[in-house]
Order: C-alpha cells, then sequence, then structure tokens
C-alpha cells in the first residue's frame, strides 16, 4: 500500500499537467492523408493573411427585429471591429450604408447575421476572440433579442470548452455514483470507500502515466480520450474490485482471517481479474490501426489505464482488505448466501429450459438489432453540441438567415505552377461548380503566400453538417477535378463537410480491420484461459450479440426520443470495443467459475448452474455500476459522448443482465462437455 502512496505522490505533478498536453485541434481529427487534411494544412501553411476561421455573430427577435436592435446592431459591430484590431480582418455587416435597411436578414425580418473573419486557427486563439465578441453582445442587447457567436469559430470553441471539463466533472459525477451504487446494492459504507480508495488512486496514477507519455512522445491525447480514461478506469477497476471482494466475503464467511481471506480472494480472483484486463487493454491497443490520430491515440491511453487500474485490484485493494479484514464490509456481515436465492431459482430455471432461454434471448436481440437499418446522418466535430451551448443556438437561429452552406462554406484550392494558368483553372472551376445543383454561391477568399494557389469558399445549398453534406462534397470534388483536369490544374476540397465525409470513409475502412483484430485478441485470451476451443467462439458470437442490440436500440434513441441530428462517425467503431471488451469481462468472471467448477469434479451443466448462482450477483452488480459510469458521459453537451455513454451503458446492461446469466449458461448447458474439446471428457482434471 505504501508503494501506490509514493506512486500516486510522486505522479501528481504530472497528473496536473494532463489538461495542457491535450490537443483539441483540427488535424488530431482528421484521418492521415486525407484530402480534407491537406486542405486544412494548405489553408493554414499557404495562405498567409487568410489563415483565418470565420465566425457568424447572429441576432433574432420572435416578433421582428426593431429600431432599437438595428442600433444595438450597429454598436456591437463597432465594437468587435475596435476590440478585435489585428485579429479580426473582415467582417461582412447585415446592415446597410445609412444603418437602417437590413441586408443578411430572413425573410421574416426576425433574424440578421453578421460575418466575422477571424485571424486565427487555433482553439487557444480564437477563445479571447470569440469570448470578447460574446461578452459585447451581451452587453449591446436590448430585452428580448436573443444574441449567439456561432460557425466554425464559435462551435470550435464551445466543442473545445466541453472536452477540457471533462476531467473534474467526470471524476466528481462518477465517484458520486458509484458510491451511490455500492451504497444501495451492497448496504456497506466502509466498502464503498474502500473501493473508491482504490480505483480514485488508480486513476491518479493512471493519469500522471499518461500526461507522461503525452509529453515525452508523438502520442496524442485528446479531450474525448481523457474522458473516457475517467469512465473506464473507476467504471472497469470497480468491476475488479468486487469480484475480489465478492471472493473475499466467501472466505471470511468461512472464518478466515483478514490477510487469509484476502490472500484466497486474490488467488482465486486473480487469474480472471488478470485475463479481463488483458481482453481489454488488447482490444483498446486495436486502435493503433485507426487512421484518425485522435482515435489512434485512445488505444496506448486506455490500455495504461486498464493496466495500472489491474494492478491496483490485485495489489492495493488486497492490502486494504487484509488490513480491515471484516470491517471493510461494515456495517454489512459477511455469509455466502447474499442475494443467492434469486439466482438459483435462475439457474434452476435454465437448467430446466436451456432451448426455451436460447430462444428467447436471441429473438429479443435480433429484435433490439433492427434499429441498425435505421438511417442515420453523420455528424461531424462541428455538428454535435447539444442544446445549452451559444454556438447550437446560433446554428438554429441561422437556418432561417442565410443561406444554409454559409455556416461552414467548403474550401476549394485551385493550383497551378503558372499563375495564369491557375486564374483560368480558378475561373473555370468557379464557373463549373456554379452550375451545380449542390452549390448555392461562390467566393474568391485570396492567393496563397507563394502564387501557387487561389482559394475559393464554395457555400452548399444544404446544411453543411447535415446528412446530405456528404453528398455534396462528392459532387463538389468531382465537378472541380474534372474541370481543373482540362487546364492541367490540381485541386484540394476542404472544409468542415468534406472533413465529415472524409472522417466517416476512414472510420469505415478503420473499422474493417479493427473489428477482426479485436475478436482474434479476445478469442486468444478466452482460449488460453479456458484451454478450450468451443467456448471461446459461442462467447465471442454472445457479446457480439450484445454489441448489435446495443446499438440498434441507441440508435432508435437517437433518432426518436434525443432528436439527435446524426450519429458521429466514431461512435459505432468506439462502442463496438467498450461492449465486446466489457462484455468478455462478465463472461470470463462466469467462466472461470465454470472452468472451476468442473475440475472440482462437477459435470460442465451442474458447474454452469453452480457458477452461476455463485456469480450472478455480483456480475449484475458491476454491470449495473458500470453502465451508470458510462452512463454519466451523457451529461456533458456534445453529442459524441452522449452517443458513447448511452450505446455502451445499454450493451454492458444487455450483456450483465441478459447474454451472461441467460444466454451464455443456457448455451453452456446445451452443450456440455463439447465446450471444452478438445479436452471434452477430461476437465474434471487440470489439462
Amino acid at each position: 500500500m505504501a508503494a501506490w502512496v509514493v506512486c500516486a505522490l510522486a505522479l501528481l505533478p504530472a497528473q496536473s499537467e494532463l489538461q495542457d498536453r491535450i490537443s483539441n485541434d483540427v488535424p488530431a481529427l482528421l484521418p492521415d492523408g486525407s484530402e480534407s487534411l491537406r486542405a486544412f494544412e494548405r489553408v493554414r501553411d499557404g495562405f498567409g493573411a487568410t489563415r483565418a476561421t470565420p465566425a457568424v455573430v447572429v441576432w433574432q427577435r420572435r416578433g421582428g427585429l426593431e429600431p432599437a436592435d438595428r442600433a444595438a446592431i450597429a454598436r456591437a459591430l463597432a465594437a468587435i471591429r475596435a476590440d478585435g484590431a489585428g485579429t479580426v480582418r473582415d467582417l461582412v455587416s447585415p446592415l446597410s450604408s445609412d444603418g437602417r435597411r437590413l441586408g443578411l436578414v430572413s425573410g421574416d425580418g426576425t433574424t440578421a447575421a453578421a460575418l466575422v473573419t477571424i485571424d486565427a486557427l487555433a482553439i487557444a486563439d480564437l477563445r479571447p476572440v470569440v469570448t470578447g465578441m460574446r461578452d459585447e453582445l451581451a452587453r449591446n442587447r436590448p430585452p428580448g433579442l436573443a444574441a449567439h457567436v456561432t460557425g466554425p469559430a464559435g462551435i470550435a470553441l464551445d466543442a473545445g470548452d466541453v472536452l477540457l471539463m471533462i476531467d473534474a466533472r467526470l471524476v466528481a459525477a462518477t465517484a458520486g455514483l458509484i458510491v451511490l451504487l455500492l451504497l444501495v446494492i451492497y448496504r456497506s459504507l466502509a466498502l464503498a470507500a474502500v473501493l473508491l480508495t482504490c480505483v480514485l488512486v488508480a486513476y491518479g496514477t493512471a493519469a500522471g502515466c499518461v500526461s507522461l507519455l503525452a509529453g515525452h512522445s508523438d502520442v496524442l491525447v485528446s479531450g474525448v480520450a481523457s474522458g473516457i480514461l475517467v469512465i473506464l478506469v473507476l467504471g472497469a477497476g470497480c468491476d475488479y474490485c468486487l469480484l475480489l471482494v465478492a471472493r473475499f466475503r466467501e472466505a471470511l464467511a468461512r472464518g478466515a482471517s483478514g490477510a487469509a481471506a484476502a490472500g484466497e480472494a486474490t488467488r482465486l480472483a486473480g487469474p480472471a481479474i488478470a485475463a479481463s484486463g488483458a481482453t481489454v487493454a488488447g482490444a483498446m491497443l486495436a486502435l493503433g490501426f485507426a487512421s484518425i490520430p485522435a482515435t489512434r491515440g485512445l488505444g496506448p491511453v486506455l490500455a495504461i489505464g486498464v493496466g495500472v487500474t489491474v494492478a491496483a485490484s490485485l495489489t492495493l485493494l488486497p492490502a486494504l482488505l487484509a488490513i480491515l479484514g471484516p470491517r471493510a464490509l461494515w456495517p454489512a456481515a459477511p455469509t455466502r448466501r447474499a442475494r443467492r436465492g434469486v439466482w438459483e431459482r435462475i439457474a434452476a430455471l435454465v437448467g430446466r429450459r436451456p432451448r426455451a432461454v436460447v430462444a428467447v434471448t436471441v429473438l429479443g436481440l435480433g429484435l433490439a438489432s433492427l434499429g441498425l437499418l435505421v438511417e442515420m446522418p453523420s455528424i461531424g466535430y462541428g455538428g454535435g453540441l447539444r442544446p445549452g451551448s451559444d454556438a447550437r443556438a446560433g446554428q438554429v437561429a441561422l437556418a432561417r438567415a442565410l443561406p444554409a452552406g454559409d455556416l461552414a462554406p467548403v474550401d476549394v484550392l485551385v493550383s497551378a505552377s503558372d499563375e495564369l494558368q491557375r486564374e483560368r483553372a480558378a475561373r473555370v472551376v468557379s464557373s463549373s461548380l456554379a452550375g451545380s445543383p449542390s452549390v448555392a454561391r461562390i467566393r474568391v477568399a485570396g492567393t496563397s503566400t507563394d502564387g501557387a494557389s487561389t482559394r475559393l469558399l464554395v457555400s452548399l445549398a444544404r446544411d453543411p453538417y447535415g446528412g446530405g453534406a456528404e453528398g455534396d462534397v462528392r459532387a463538389v470534388r468531382s465537378v472541380a477535378r474534372a474541370a481543373a483536369r482540362t487546364e492541367g490544374a490540381g485541386v484540394l476540397v476542404g472544409g468542415p463537410s468534406a472533413q465529415i465525409a472524409d472522417t466517416r470513409a476512414a472510420v469505415s475502412g478503420d473499422l474493417r480491420l479493427i473489428v477482426p483484430v479485436t475478436l482474434i485478441v479476445i478469442g486468444l485470451v478466452l482460449t488460453l484461459l479456458l484451454r478450450a476451443l468451443v467456448a471461446p467462439i459461442y462467447l465471442l458470437a454472445s457479446v457480439v450479440a450484445s454489441f448489435s442490440a446495443a446499438l440498434g436500440l441507441s440508435t432508435l434513441a437517437f433518432r426518436y426520443l434525443l432528436d439527435s441530428p446524426g450519429i458521429d462517425p466514431t461512435v459505432p467503431s468506439l462502442v463496438f470495443l467498450f461492449v465486446v471488451a466489457l462484455g468478455v469481462d462478465y463472461t470470463i468472471f462466469l467462466m472461470s467459475r465454470v472452468r472451476e467448477e468442473v475440475l472440482a469434479g462437477h459435470a460442465t451443466g451442474e458447474a454452469t448452474l453452480r457458477a452461476l448462482a455463485a456469480t450472478g450477483g455480483v456480475i449484475t452488480s458491476a454491470g449495473v455500476i458500470l453502465a451508470g459510469t458510462f452512463g454519466v458521459l451523457m451529461l456533458l453537451p456534445l453529442e459524441a459522448l452522449l452517443q458513447i455513454g448511452l450505446a455502451v451503458a445499454l450493451g454492458v446492461l444487455i450483456d450483465a443482465l441478459i447474454v451472461r446469466p441467460l444466454l451464455v449458461p443456457a448455451l453452456a448447458v446445451l452443450l456440455g462437455e463439447r465446450s471444452w474439446w478438445p479436452y471434452s471428457g477430461g476437465m474434471r482434471r487440470p489439462p
């Protein structure tokens, strides 16, 4: 225990620096080598004065803008020009020269907008400018007039602020939820304190290690990675701790001393916890194949978190239990029969009707999976803000004020080695795009500092964050390339809509690689743990079924209950990893106990039912706690985190409450000794 205290204190300075080492900038979120990334880098590095991010200021009064509103708009714009000297390089006002008639307004006269170009790209540079604009709007706003800053600059800042506040809010909310659930389920204040101490020490140590990794390597740590690290360490840590505590309680109930009970619990639960941790860490490392740097960085970050959590569960927790003995369960008393009556009845039902149990659970999982047939558009980094964000409110208002594509124009960069050739090609590309039904309007934004590229800002006819934007980007790319080829020029198409399209394509490709790698890793761990080939097959199939059902139900919830604008492209792959890897935790907890009972001399069917009766309570409790911790992600006003939290929580509950206590035991009973092939018939002695 002293070693953990020393380690945690030594890493405290590094842990405090983790937020400073987090990167949420655009390049971290785009696929390696993608056209949108190359376009972004070209704009950033080649356009000097146009190293800029557009913001849109919007004013709205439901009954129609009044003369006092027009005066307030004029004052605010004058202040933005004055305060933003050196950073605000362009401003398109909704006011005409006489200051009375409005130009960029909605047809009903309720909404006006101004386009502001900020000479900055990084969130840290945008922050003071956008914050100053919002402060100015608050000072110059008559009662009843709403004012917002949105567009790419406002969206980037609001999304970045959500990611920056993740750690503190998540740690507090998750820790509080864990304590509450432990008190409700186990009615033990001391146990809640012991487990919370263990997982918080593990999180602090893991966060310090991740901070050192980010500071001394090229591994990129995003805000999402930081938030998921909190959830994974605290949630999975409670799972591992509860498995060991269950063995500790059994040993105490047989009369063992605190030290002896802690040692026995570690010896019996240790292999399952280590195997579970190896499975989850291996699955997380499969993210190393991802083409998006932020997603790729998740792998080592979460693997470190799992490794530290397993180490704490097998060393720090046993030390605390050995010191406290039965007091670790206060005020509850150790008993082997706590909550086993219900699970004995469930085990008896599975034993009597295994075929019916398999049929009903498979049918239910299949019906839930039908939600995958519901089509959802993709949302990107900018489109995922939840209600309550100033930028989101501005987007809603702007939908009535401007052509939708002006929210985030597409960058079309026309390049050629010869100046005349480039200018001619830019005119041809612009003329060709003007005839496309996907394009609302085109503006020339300047020439790169090296004179090699002309930048066109293309406003799409539809919402640049909507589901149809991907098709519009494909159309723009096709038309622009064909036109540029006729002049011997090259074209790069970027901007938010192109970034969404490229991200979705990259994620689909990554998923085709990450899924089989993850399943192979998990299959190998299960094969080594169980020393069998048949059981791992149906166990893997069961966790995949949990994922399919969870994502299907979540998709229905996103579409019909939560009114989500779409689904984040990274959600399916991350949900697959978490649901499958964490679901295998419960598989390992159950099947390692089954194997233990078989080696003790029981037939596989009977051993399965005995294991279910013994572990059903702890697996269910662990599942509820883990689902609750992932559910905390839904408190954050970012669509991607809400979607990950809901889908993983559903997947964990499905696995812990249906698949693990019903489907898997029923399959094991039906297959009997064949589950252990090639050791069938010989499993009553260690192979």
